[in-house]
């Protein structure tokens, strides 16, 4: 029989900024209540009756869409269940990459990540998400491909604060595929340099190295070189030429059209794999904001973050889908 795409909708996510400058840890992380309906109706769907594609979070019941009520009970009971969201770096990594180790407040005068405070779980938000296909004699349907359908990423800014949306980040991860994605005004790739000078005693003046000794010193002459901060992990220098993170516009061209029955621009869409004998695949989401992203004014920005950054919210939404196939 002949049956339609089904599409799957995470309602939109708002979250508070939880820093003002890198590293601090002061904010607050709020999940908003949106109903399906209006979430549905605020990135599009189409409906099918053909065949069921549900989705659950943890260990939840599937449904056929997640609601605010199912991931706030999600986060309520993992190390997302927070109050606060802070800003932490991946340091340099590939938009296709895994993602591995999360840094958290450089330390002034340590250029090495190891020496860093590390990143705890509760500084971003991570959704493990599972999805599931049957037929409508709620059989699984085996090996058919799980896209993106759709990718939002908005925020609002109240008078007197200043956007973050550019530090926001969302990965996705199936093992075997890896996305991180960033709000961008276009399709292109985005770059973020995830090593550099930073003044974080806010002197006014780029931190320097420390001196073997710091004891005495001759103040006239006293000129070491400045701390380039997250160039060296476990002591070993990385190259400057790679040291940034590259993620994918949420502009660009990566999603599957599912604006009719048959999906469309499956040639560019990113996949995440196929389901498994059960008709599931496990997309593990991961979000928080990059430490090392530059915010303020064009021609001006910074990667110590200014507080009027605290009290600005983001949506984030998705819709995966699968297209249209035969299914005896």
């Amino acid at each position: 029989m002949k049956i339609n795409s089904k599409n799957i909708i995470i309602p939109a996510l708002m979250l508070m900024v939880g820093t003002a400058l890198v590293g601090s840890v002061t904010g607050t992380v709020a999940w908003y209540q949106y109903s399906t309906r209006t979430t549905a109706a605020y990135v599009g769907t189409s409906a099918s009756v053909g065949r069921k594609l549900q989705i659950k979070v943890g260990s939840g019941q599937y449904t056929t869409d997640l609601t605010n009520k199912d991931i706030a009970s999600y986060l309520a009971t993992s190390a997302s269940a927070n109050d606060h969201l802070v800003p932490c770096t991946t340091g340099a990594k590939a938009k296709d990459a895994a993602l591995g180790d999360f840094f958290g407040s450089p330390v002034r005068q340590f250029e090495d990540m190891a020496d860093w405070a590390a990143a705890k779980a509760e500084d971003r938000v991570y959704l493990p998400l599972t999805l599931k296909l049957q037929n409508n004699n709620d059989q699984p349907i085996v090996g058919e491909k799980i896209y993106l359908s759709h990718l939002q990423m908005l925020d609002s800014v109240p008078e007197g604060k200043e956007s973050a949306l550019g530090a926001l980040r969302v990965h996705f991860s199936t093992g075997t595929y890896n996305y991180t994605f960033a709000h961008g005004a276009d399709a292109d790739d985005i770059e973020v340099v995830t090593h550099g000078q930073l003044d974080l005693d806010n002197d006014g003046h780029d931190d320097l190295r420390p001196t073997e000794d710091i004891g005495i010193y001759d103040e006239d002459n006293y000129n070491p070189d400045p701390c380039d901060y997250g160039s060296v992990y476990n002591g070993n220098a990385i190259a400057a030429a790679t040291n940034k993170q590259v993620a994918y516009s949420d502009q660009g061209d990566y999603f599957a059209n599912d604006s009719k029955a048959k999906l469309t621009n499956l040639d560019k869409a990113l996949p995440f794999g196929v389901t498994n004998n059960n008709g599931e695949l496990t997309i593990n989401v991961t979000i928080w904001l990059e430490g090392w992203a530059e915010l303020g004014e064009s021609g001006s920005e910074s990667s110590i973050w200014n507080r009027n950054t605290i009290g600005t919210s983001f949506k984030v939404g998705m819709r995966f889908v699968v297209d249209t196939r035969d299914v005896e």
